[in-house]
């Protein structure tokens, strides 16, 4: 079944027909949503000549792909006031993420966001608070029925000591919240990041989308913070127990990209980015699992170079999941096809190292 659900997420397969039963769209169902890739497995599907579409599965697709629709809307419309109210800021930042892959990646309604990531030094994290205040955002949580829970002292304490993170800010804006998620490390050690981040900040284009201007990575960068981002959730501890750590559209994302951004002359730039910033675990962890998940790729673009040129000697951080809380660090022993194919995938842990 992983094959199938992998071929669903391929937002760059061609028209193929998948010769799928009734039932096995039905046991896919709950994976597809899960994972985030409604909108991709819909638009594959239907690109299948044989598809009987007035199956019920194709149907609940359909109402989540058109839902989809009206979320990308909505989030690019935020996009576009963020980018208003950031224009004249005098510190440096980047929008993450899905404010670029939305707007100018993606075909409509293939990908959505919960919130807009933004990237800013740590000694700017507090303007960049001030600033989202002045605007009528109250950092916290938004719950149904209840409105915005601000967050408490201790919670945003933990959150930055623990994963190198704020809580998010809140603003309700046409009806619905509005998301944002202040970066300032890649990591969830930030003292250790400080260089890596002010190097990605010194590097950042601006991007036109419908007469607004925001800044994001330069494309190398993008891809490598895309790596980060992917290694961090899915070899932390708390991640993996929340089943939030492997799904399927971080993978997505990549994949996208290389397929239409990666030649020749962006793999020897990346390689020697990589190398350079020292991110060689972070992106060799990404590329390579995405090509597990998406193995077309070695078709398209060249990774195989891009792979050997930044492999790490030791790999066994590969099948590793940490827990900085505890300070605990585990192992798994399966192919990560494997991995990711289990239920449960904390009891596959082993305990081998503790502070």
């Amino acid at each position: 079944m992983g094959n199938l659900l992998f071929h669903l997420a391929d937002a760059t397969m061609p028209k193929e027909e998948f010769n799928l039963q009734k039932e096995d769209l039905e046991l896919l169902l709950g994976e597809i949503c899960i994972n985030r890739i409604a909108g991709i497995a819909y638009r594959n599907l239907m690109n299948d000549p044989k598809i009987n579409i007035s199956n019920e599965v194709l149907k609940i697709l359909k109402i989540v792909y058109e839902n989809n629709l009206k979320r990308n809307k909505n989030y690019c419309e935020n996009v576009k006031y963020i980018s208003r109210i950031m224009k004249n800021i005098d510190f440096k930042y980047a929008l993450l993420k899905g404010a670029f892959l939305n707007t100018c990646v993606y075909e409509k309604g293939m990908r959505t966001s919960n919130d807009i990531d933004i990237l800013v030094e740590e000694e700017n994290v507090s303007k960049c608070q001030d600033m989202l205040i002045r605007n009528g955002f109250v950092q916290g949580e938004f719950v149904s029925g209840r409105g915005i829970i601000p967050a408490t002292r201790k919670d945003i304490i933990f959150a930055k000591l623990n994963f190198g993170e704020t809580i998010p800010f809140v603003k309700i804006q046409n009806g619905e919240p509005l998301v944002i998620d202040l970066n300032f490390s890649i990591d969830y050690k930030p003292e250790k990041e400080t260089k890596i981040v002010k190097e990605l900040l010194g590097n950042t284009e601006d991007v036109v989308y419908e007469e607004v201007t925001f800044k994001t990575l330069n494309m190398d960068d993008f891809i490598i913070h895309l790596c980060c981002h992917l290694y961090k959730e899915a070899t932390v501890y708390d991640w993996v127990n929340r089943r939030k750590d492997l799904l399927l559209y971080k993978f997505s994302d990549i994949n996208v990209i290389f397929n239409r951004y990666l030649d020749d002359k962006r793999v020897s730039a990346l390689i020697n980015r990589i190398n350079y910033l020292g991110l060689n675990k972070e992106c060799y962890y990404a590329i390579y699992n995405t090509g597990e998940i998406f193995p077309r790729l070695y078709k398209v673009v060249n990774i195989e170079k891009l792979l050997v040129s930044i492999c790490p000697n030791d790999l066994t951080f590969m099948k590793q999941i940490y827990n900085p809380i505890e300070n605990k660090l585990y192992s798994y022993n399966c192919s990560f096809i494997e991995w990711f194919e289990r239920r449960n995938r904390i009891e596959a842990l082993e305990l081998i190292q503790k502070e």
